[in-house]
């Protein structure tokens, strides 16, 4: 999911001599890149791991464990970093996606600890999904900045590459409407829609009153699928699998009221609700 090319470092570091000494833009795009992929790769691992059984519940907590540490390890290393005002703004968003992770890994942490001592339901558990929204709401945006600053570059240096990539990630009307028409074809959705910022898509369906939440996680599974179906990522097969976009998955009553919310990070083979 990292965006951040080698032709980034050499546009933020081929500046003058001058600003090169001033500004530690390629060290933070080095941190930007390899921080980014890692908590990349502990979403995925949560994920992964589940809630299924109490050991799996221990396991998911040591990795919200590792996630909350590396994520204000991260923070504060960035925070060391001076960068150009062309940088500030996407450095800014990145270091509030980092705030929001370890927020979604501490709810994550005690909402584990909620279900360990017999809680049926958890208001950290609850928290943690908002944060996590907020932490890949907050990532977007610093990789849109920066992929806007770095495009002007990009599209002297390989053109048609960087336009072919830009329509595969964009999904179309006519694949957004095939997505919607076939889940409104299920009896239990009365509406639904989805939106697209950069490689995040929010997906939205409204349910009769009286929908339960496991009736609901269904039907965000399978609306993922679909639009993983008809749009450009490879088709999901037992599990919905990898792909390039994160997912932000939400299931309401019609007065607005949750049912149901979750999220797929890009590399991750399944939602986490």
């Amino acid at each position: 999911m990292c965006i951040v090319f080698v032709i980034a470092m050499v546009a933020f570091s081929g500046c003058m001599e001058s600003k090169t000494e001033s500004y530690d833009d390629a060290a933070w795009l080095n941190l930007y890149n390899q921080s980014s992929e890692k908590i990349d790769s502990y979403i995925a691992d949560i994920q992964e791991i589940g809630l299924g059984s109490t050991s799996k519940q221990l396991e998911a907590r040591d990795k919200y464990r590792e996630l909350e540490n590396f994520a204000n390890s991260t923070l504060a290393e960035s925070k060391e970093y001076r960068v150009s005002p062309e940088l500030e703004s996407a450095k800014e968003d990145y270091e509030i996606a980092l705030v929001k992770f370890a927020a979604f890994a501490s709810n994550g942490r005690q909402g584990i600890g909620d279900l360990l001592a017999g809680k049926e339901r958890s208001a950290a558990l609850s928290a943690a999904i908002t944060d996590f929204s907020d932490a890949l709401a907050a990532k977007t945006r610093s990789e849109s900045k920066i992929r806007n600053l770095t495009s002007a570059t990009a599209e002297k240096t390989t053109p048609t590459a960087t336009t072919s990539t830009a329509k595969k990630r964009t999904l179309t009307e006519e694949q957004k409407e095939l997505a919607i028409t076939s889940i409104e074809g299920y009896t239990e959705v009365q509406d639904a829609a989805i939106t697209q910022d950069g490689d995040q898509l929010s997906l939205a369906i409204i349910v009769p009153y009286g929908t339960n939440e496991e009736t609901a996680k269904d039907l965000g599974d399978s609306f993922v699928r679909l639009v993983k179906t008809f749009g450009p990522e490879e088709a999901p097969g037992k599990e919905i699998g990898p792909g390039i976009y994160d997912y932000l998955v939400g299931v309401y009553y019609p007065n607005g009221d949750t049912v149901a919310l979750g999220a797929k990070v890009s590399n991750a083979r399944a939602i986490h609700w």
